[in-house]
C-alpha cells in the first residue's frame, strides 16, 4: 500500500513539474503575440464603395476605400492588393472609371462593373436614363460595334421604307 502511495506522490510531482516546465516554456506576451499571429488568418485589402455609387458615375477617391478581406472569402474578381505599396498604383488604374452597374455602400467593386470612356463597351453607362443610343447596321459581325455587352437592355427597332421601294418599282414599269 506504501508503494502504491509512492508511486502516485512521484507521478503526480512528475506531472507538476511538467506541467509547470510547459507553462513557463510557452507563456508570456511574446509567446501569445507569436501564437496570435500564427492562428489569425492572412488578410488582402479589397476595394470597396464607401458611398453608393449610381450607374453611369465616376468613380473618384471619395466613393471608395480599401477594406480588410480574409483570403478565405476572396472572389477572384475583386481587386486586391495584399501590401500598401500597391494601393494607390491600383487605385489609381481605376479611379475616373464609369461605373456600368449599380454599387452598393460596402460592396466589394469588380472591374467589370467599370469602364473607361476611352475603352469599348461604355455606351451603357456613358447615355443618360431615359435615352437611346442607335447603332447603324455596316455589317452584321459589327452591327453593336462593341457597345452592347451581355446584360444590357436594347431596343431593337426595324424600319421599312415602302414608299421608296414602290416608287422603284413604278420607274421600272414605267
Amino acid at each position: 500500500m506504501r508503494v502504491l502511495i509512492v508511486g502516485l506522490l512521484v507521478l503526480a510531482l512528475g506531472v507538476a513539474g511538467v506541467s509547470t516546465y510547459l507553462i513557463q516554456r510557452f507563456s508570456g506576451e511574446e509567446k501569445l503575440d507569436e501564437l496570435n499571429k500564427q492562428a489569425k488568418a492572412k488578410t488582402f485589402k479589397v476595394l470597396v464603395a464607401t458611398k453608393p455609387i449610381a450607374s453611369g458615375s465616376k468613380i473618384i477617391l471619395d466613393v471608395v476605400a480599401w477594406q480588410g478581406w480574409e483570403e478565405k472569402s476572396l472572389n477572384k474578381k475583386f481587386i486586391v492588393v495584399d501590401d500598401e505599396k500597391q494601393q494607390k498604383k491600383r487605385l489609381d488604374q481605376f479611379i475616373g472609371s464609369i461605373a456600368r452597374r449599380d454599387i452598393m455602400v460596402g460592396e466589394p467593386i469588380l472591374a467589370e462593373k467599370l469602364f473607361k470612356r476611352q475603352g469599348a463597351g461604355f455606351m451603357a453607362g456613358a447615355i443618360q436614363e431615359g435615352m437611346r443610343a442607335v447603332s447603324i447596321k455596316v455589317t452584321a459581325a459589327t452591327a453593336t460595334s462593341g457597345f452592347v455587352f451581355p446584360g444590357d437592355s436594347v431596343d431593337i427597332i426595324l424600319t421599312h421604307n415602302k414608299a421608296s421601294e414602290a416608287v422603284k418599282k413604278t420607274r421600272a414599269k414605267g
